[in-house]
């Protein structure tokens, strides 16, 4: 299934893309273990994962139309 990745702040300017679509099998359940093991420079990194603007690591049932990845927060 194709699926929109968008990255945000550090992630972007580290991958050099804002987004981009990638081919996940129908067996990817672990979209940290996928990213990571497609861009190891991220390893080094904190982000969380939002799939489908839900923030979570796991693929649940049905299909998947975008994931973020973000990086940490800053509050005040």
């Amino acid at each position: 299934m194709q699926v929109k990745f968008v990255y945000f702040g550090m992630i972007a300017e580290k991958l050099g893309a804002t987004e981009e679509i990638l081919e996940l099998s129908e067996d990817t359940q672990n979209v940290r273990n996928y990213i990571l093991n497609k861009y190891p420079e991220l390893n080094t990194m904190s982000f969380s994962i939002a799939i489908d603007q839900e923030l979570q690591d796991e693929i649940g049932e049905g299909e998947v139309s975008e994931i973020a990845l973000l990086p940490p927060f800053a509050g005040g």
